[in-house]
């Protein structure tokens, strides 16, 4: 009777993300605030468009037709790219995204 129980979190993405955050791809606009959110990492959405015209230090990018999409996962998406910036080992216990 005393006993608490707590609903099963596997295989769900964190509570923290709103919905449109938890997509694979992510448009501009929503990449800038999954980077704030999940890593602390300020910027604009004028300089992921910078760097990517310039095609430059940021994270890789998608394109669908003349939509960018920054991608979560995989090589150089916006989690490896922020654990970089971080200094982070992606691949480490306890990351945000291992």
């Amino acid at each position: 009777m005393n006993e608490i129980s707590q609903p099963s979190s596997e295989g769900t993405p964190p509570a923290t993300l709103p919905p449109a955050l938890r997509k694979p791809r992510l448009r501009r606009w929503e990449a800038v605030e999954y980077l704030k959110l999940v890593y602390g990492i300020e910027l604009a959405t004028a300089t992921l468009a910078r760097w990517y015209s310039q095609r430059s230090d940021g994270p890789a990018v998608q394109r669908l037709n003349r939509t960018p999409l920054y991608p979560k996962a995989g090589e150089n998406g916006l989690d490896d790219w922020a654990c970089k910036k971080l200094g982070i080992d992606p691949s480490a216990e306890g990351s945000v995204h291992a």
